[in-house]
């Protein structure tokens, strides 16, 4: 069974902090955490990030990228947040 997912994704850039919510499906817990992982980890392309394993967070030259609030919604409010705010499928495409 799919369940339904909002994620955050934090930004650090000197004294700005910013964050950016997502939204996925995913059928476990384990598989939504990754899956937001695989979205910090590629935030500013595949081959632009840096992982430092002191303070846990991914970096594009000064940038940080780190996971924040996972929450699982459901079905009904996933749909919604299409259309109210814009937030793109997120979902890993299954090939």
């Amino acid at each position: 069974m799919m369940k339904y997912w909002i994620a955050d994704i934090e930004e650090r850039n000197g004294e700005f902090e910013y964050t950016t919510p997502i939204r996925f499906k995913a059928k476990t817990m384990e598989d939504a955490v990754s899956l937001q992982m695989h979205h910090v980890s590629t935030w500013y392309g595949k081959d632009n990030m840096t992982y430092d394993t002191n303070d846990e967070y991914y970096y594009n030259g000064h940038v940080a990228v780190g996971d924040g609030a996972l929450t699982e919604i459901d079905k009904h409010t996933y749909e919604k947040l299409s259309g109210h705010y814009s937030l793109p499928d997120m979902s890993r495409v299954e090939r």
